[in-house]
């Protein structure tokens, strides 16, 4: 999983901004198995490359003892995130319909997968060491 630390979220973050843009190109009237489906096999498998990938950096090198606290401040920064995300890109469907919205979710993406580029295995173990 070290050697991957950067990688996997790097083809994780492509890959999910690549369905991202190929769902934004879908009709209005979209089919599921012609419109939908491949997109959406994409976006989930980048996606569980990315989160798998920034919950074993979140939690490496955490003490046993501290493991629950920084657990717990993990999902919940994810889950108000998650939630923040989707105010703000159901307010874009809104004011620019729903090709914006999935661009735009296609740019954090890349976004994404290019900050996970600066991700070091066990980086904050080493300044814990040298404090």
């Amino acid at each position: 999983m070290d050697r991957g630390v950067r990688q996997l979220p790097f083809v994780g973050g492509l890959l999910c901004a690549a369905g991202l843009m190929w769902m934004s190109a879908a009709p209005d009237q979209a089919i599921y198995a012609a419109d939908v489906l491949g997109p959406t096999l994409c976006i989930g498998t980048g996606l569980g490359l990315m989160l798998m990938t920034a919950t074993h950096t979140a939690l490496d090198g955490v003490p046993p003892q501290d493991a629950g606290l920084a657990s717990g401040l993990f999902n919940t920064a994810r889950q108000l995130g998650a939630a923040l995300g989707v105010s703000a890109l159901s307010s874009l469907t809104e004011w620019q319909g729903h090709h914006a919205a999935f661009i735009a979710t296609a740019t954090f993406a890349v976004l994404s997968a290019i900050a996970s580029l600066s991700l070091r295995p066990g980086a904050h173990t080493l300044a814990q060491h040298k404090a």
